[in-house]
């Protein structure tokens, strides 16, 4: 994951863009999902146990006022991965978040005034694709930043479970413009590095896309294998001492991590 920015070249990091958009109109779209970045006033840092009481704060309103994908809190600004639910507008969420700990913290160490700039950067997560390239931004941040040497050890950095690396069916809108859109799929694994090592990727045998993609050479093999699959009980397919077996359906997906055929 070392080295990946999910804005093109000769596009600004969100970081530096900030810099230039204090007093600008954000953009909401009812549905859509953000990658956002909100920093610490003067470049103020944030101590451990302030990064604690920041992380438990951007999950406060998760599965109630929004779907939060990943939070990571650096030692001076925050990222986020959060679609907000209908009837709640991502500005009042980010306020909520920005006017607690900013209060907590002051609190804590016994001063007044804004802790976090004015402004946040929020983009709007176009697509499939983008999404994934902002988890793999996300989580490769503190690493990049020295702050941990792998990411999965960065105490103040989560991901969402359910989610991760669920490939978001269409774009941030729930459309989709892809030419393959019919045969999307959602992938799910355990932690995000793996996919990118990923040498081959499963279809159950009762899937409905199993018929649709296999081509004549190997629509024999992969008729017998479905076939004796449904001859098996689901423990018998499940269980974790059972050898792994497939066959090979001749189609190929593309892998949202490094684009290259699976």
């Amino acid at each position: 994951m070392k080295g990946m920015n999910p804005y093109p070249k000769q596009e600004l990091r969100p970081e530096n863009v900030m810099a230039h958009i204090r007093n600008l109109p954000h953009v909401e779209m009812p549905g859509a999902t953000y990658f956002i970045t909100f920093h610490s006033a003067k470049d103020e840092a944030i101590a451990d146990s302030e990064r604690q009481l920041v992380l438990e704060a951007c999950l406060h309103w998760h599965n109630e006022r929004c779907n939060i994908y990943a939070v990571c809190v650096m030692d001076n600004h925050v990222h986020m991965l959060a679609k907000p639910f209908q009837d709640h507008r991502l500005g009042g969420i980010l306020h909520s978040i920005k006017s607690f700990t900013s209060h907590e913290i002051n609190k804590r160490r016994g001063r007044k005034g804004a802790f976090w700039l004015e402004e946040s950067f929020d983009h709007i997560v176009r697509d499939d694709w983008w999404f994934t390239k902002f988890v793999y931004y996300i989580c490769d941040n503190p690493v990049k930043r020295g702050l941990c040497k792998k990411f999965d050890e960065y105490p103040w950095l989560w991901v969402n479970a359910d989610e991760l690396l669920t490939v978001p069916d269409g774009d941030a809108f729930g459309n989709s413009h892809r030419r393959d859109a019919c045969g999307t799929i959602r992938v799910f694994t355990t932690r995000p590095d793996t996919l990118f090592g990923a040498t081959y990727m499963v279809l159950a045998p009762e899937h409905s896309l199993v018929a649709e993609i296999t081509t004549d050479e190997h629509r024999g093999a992969v008729e017998a294998y479905v076939a004796a699959s449904a001859q098996k009980s689901e423990l018998e397919r499940t269980a974790e001492t059972k050898e792994k077996t497939g066959v090979f359906t001749g189609a190929y997906a593309v892998n949202p991590a490094n684009n290259e055929q699976i």
